[in-house]
């Protein structure tokens, strides 16, 4: 019969650990072996274990830590020492009931895809029952009665061995403990396997004990509840809402709970909002306990379909404004079309989602999109997926310091630094030197001859990349918590998205740089708008658009709009620009230009807008009015309405080309036109009037800030869209003509 290592940390609580390890003793049948770390105990503990191990009435590993490492190290060094097909980490304020190891043991070989197991852990108290007694009762009431979870918990788990060899060991980044065993939790469930509490399996557990003793249990609990979401992005609340009538199939019901448990599955906490009459209930469970598991994260709410108005609303605004507003809905969906306008309404006060879905066929990749990027290929992603971080730098020594030492500090998601070195700086070659040895940052170290300028080492870094995203970084940058995984993970959302910039400039008032970062985090649930470029200080471009478009432009020499020429060619090649509106990059700028080139800087500055010019053409500033009537036609609660989308078409176009666009219109368009280079001009009263007032003082400006061009959107004509598109480029193509050098 195959083996099983039992690992127990222990600090001090002689009474808890001598009261668990006889548990053990009197009530596991199945082989074991205990491996325990004593992790720096007291006099009274640590000679207990001793003589526990002296005696020999049991097969004892016996490891010991002169000081207390924390809960997760220390069982790390048990994991170390395990060979068996099976470890099972338990804590010393446990009580094993009997046959506790043999239940979830003979669990784990009769499912295959069962990676971590939990036993039962409360109720015998409740019932005037011993711990045996009640796990007695248990195992003969429960056999083969189980739930799914999102996460085993760390008191007792299971793990097979083969769980152990793909995800390795406890990330000992957690500490004294917690959300270690939510973050394993997690890597098991990226390598598709379950978590699962097995019901025939007793083994109580009085929480805390040792965690009490440390101090601070909340405070201690918050700062690794930080980490955890810092590594991992935090999970979506859905409430899905579904009406069963006598004409509902069987076959919609079992589509929609398959929905559901995909949804529970993949670390979304769903709550089922169920209308219907008093035999619904029986209905619904009937046809889960065909197809379906009991899963943790999974409510079900049976609801009467009479006040199903006031209870979506009462749900909905409790999370709004009432006691749960800590636990905000990031989507609701429901299976009738005609509540959307409503449910878009409720859902407007907590900023969520709301989209309906039919449930006559089950839709995988419908609901994959809907969690995305909580999906979890996107999570192995988020844990695999490698940027390189190509930082060029010359001299500077105390800026260059600062950006690596940010980046270090605050980049959760795997990275190299390749360091283009153009300087002479002794005391910066030493410090980079002293980087390539330290094994917690993978370094890529190349010291150039001379100063080679920005463009040639970031070409120098793009030939020496090969990650599926790469960073351009100015070494006169601070970065903040988190800024590269966010930015990738905007990157993710849509296939054309190509290139992303953080949000920059001067902060407001004494906010430090981390604090400022704080605020745009919470300020900016839409995350991110399009641009027309992205700013050279800090670029992640994802590899296919260095694929398509090559290097970067060399005719540029020591740098200076080449970011501009670069995202052009991006545009061009069908990709798009974007900003990150929650991250924060500080950007001190130009700190080795000025150096460097001194009173050159404004030679070369000239020099770079002239051959940018003259390869691109200048941007142009239009107006496109919206009239009245126009406006009548458009619904602007259809997301697929023909004539807004041929609007945003035109007006995307123009905006990707850099061009400046303001659109007159008597109405809102609920922020369809999200771009930097785009201004909507509402003017409910007199648009004519205040159109041709806007003209008249556009000839009293300067040349470089007048309009070019103002378009009356004609919806009636179907080419109108390309009219534009020739006219504007025919206008760009003649400032060309006016650059008298040849680029």
């Amino acid at each position: 019969m195959k083996k099983c290592d039992i690992i127990i940390v222990v600090w001090n609580q002689l009474d808890f650990t001598r009261s668990c390890i006889q548990h053990i003793a009197e009530n596991t049948r199945y082989p074991y072996r205990l491996i325990a770390v004593d992790n720096g105990s007291d006099s009274g503990t640590r000679d207990y274990l001793e003589d526990l191990k002296s005696k020999k009435e049991i097969d004892m590993v016996l490891l010991r830590n002169d000081k207390n490492l924390g809960f997760v190290k220390a069982a790390n060094q048990g994991l170390r020492v395990s060979e068996a097909p099976y470890v099972c980490i338990l804590n010393n304020d446990t009580l094993p009931g009997t046959g506790w190891l043999t239940g979830l043991v003979e669990f784990a070989e009769k499912y295959p895809d069962s990676g971590l197991l939990n036993p039962l852990c409360e109720g015998h108290e409740k019932r005037n029952l011993t711990v045996n007694e009640y796990a007695r009762k248990l195992s003969y009431e429960n056999r083969d009665k189980y739930m799914e979870m999102n996460q085993c918990q760390g008191f007792c788990m299971l793990i097979k061995r083969e769980v152990i060899q793909k995800i390795g060991y406890l990330d000992e980044g957690f500490g004294i403990g917690g959300f270690d065993d939510t973050d394993y939790s997690l890597r098991a469930h990226m390598e598709g396997y379950k978590c699962i509490c097995v019901y025939s399996s007793y083994v109580y557990h009085w929480e805390h004990i040792s965690f009490n003793k440390l101090g601070d249990r909340k405070r201690i609990q918050a700062e690794v509840e930080k980490r955890y979401f810092k590594k991992w992005p935090r999970h979506k609340r859905l409430a899905l809402i579904f009406s069963v009538s006598n004409k509902r199939h069987d076959r919609e019901i079992a589509n929609f709970l398959k929905s559901a448990l995909f949804l529970a599955r993949e670390w979304c906490w769903v709550n089922l909002m169920i209308f219907g009459d008093r035999d619904t209930k029986n209905r619904i469970e009937s046809i889960r306990d065909k197809i379906l598991p009991l899963h943790q994260n999974l409510k079900f709410n049976y609801l009467n379909p009479k006040f199903k108005i006031l209870e979506i609303t009462a749900r909905i605004l409790e999370r709004s404004f009432g006691r749960k507003k800590r636990k905000k809905y990031d989507a609701v969906i429901c299976d009738k079309t005609q509540l959307l306008p409503f449910l878009r309404f409720l859902c407007s006060f907590q900023n969520c989602n709301s989209l309906s879905m039919d449930f006559s066929e089950f839709s995988e990749e419908r609901l994959k999109k809907l969690i995305k990027p909580f999906h979890k290929d996107s999570l192995k992603e988020n844990g695999l997926a490698k940027c390189d971080i190509i930082l060029p730098v010359c001299d500077e020594f105390e800026f260059i310091k600062k950006c690596i030492e940010s980046i270090i500090e605050n980049t959760n998601t795997p990275y190299r630094l390749i360091i283009i070195n153009n300087g002479k700086d002794p005391e910066t070659k030493r410090f980079l030197d002293g980087l390539s040895k330290n094994k917690g940052v993978e370094t890529k170290i190349i010291h150039n001859n001379h100063n080679t300028g920005w463009v040639k080492a970031l070409n120098q870094g793009i030939e020496l990349s090969g990650a599926p995203y790469i960073c351009f970084q100015n070494s006169d940058t601070i970065v903040t918590r988190g800024w590269l995984k966010k930015m990738i993970n905007i990157l993710r959302l849509r296939e054309n998205f190509g290139m992303i910039n953080p949000t920059w400039g001067r902060r407001p008032g004494d906010i430090s740089i981390e604090n400022y970062n704080s605020i745009l985090e919470k300020n900016n649930n839409a995350g991110f708008v399009e641009t027309d470029w992205c700013r050279g200080f800090c670029i992640v471009i994802k590899r296919a658009v260095i694929e398509k478009i090559g290097k970067v432009d060399e005719s540029y020499g020591l740098g200076y709009l080449d970011d501009v020429d670069y995202s052009i060619r991006a545009i061009e090649a069908g990709f798009s620009c974007v900003r990150a509106l929650d991250t924060y990059v500080y950007h001190e700028g130009n700190v080795t230009a000025n150096k460097v080139l001194g009173k050159r800087w404004d030679e070369l500055h000239e020099r770079n807008k002239l051959i940018c010019r003259k390869k691109w053409g200048d941007p142009l500033k239009i107006i496109i009015v919206l009239n009245r009537k126009l406006c009548k036609k458009i619904d602007i609660s259809g997301r697929t309405n023909d004539i807004l989308s041929r609007i945003e078409d035109i007006v995307f176009y123009l905006a990707r080309r850099q061009h400046h666009i303001d659109i007159w219109s008597p109405r809102n368009f609920n922020d369809r036109f999200r771009h930097t280079n785009v201004e909507l001009k509402i003017r409910p009263f007199l648009l004519k009037l205040s159109v041709f007032i806007d003209l008249y003082m556009n000839k009293r400006k300067r040349q470089e800030k007048r309009y070019h061009a103002v378009f009356n959107y004609d919806h009636n004509r179907n080419d109108y869209n390309e009219f534009i598109k020739e006219t504007v480029d025919r206008m760009k193509e003649k400032t060309k003509e006016a650059i008298g050098i040849e680029a």
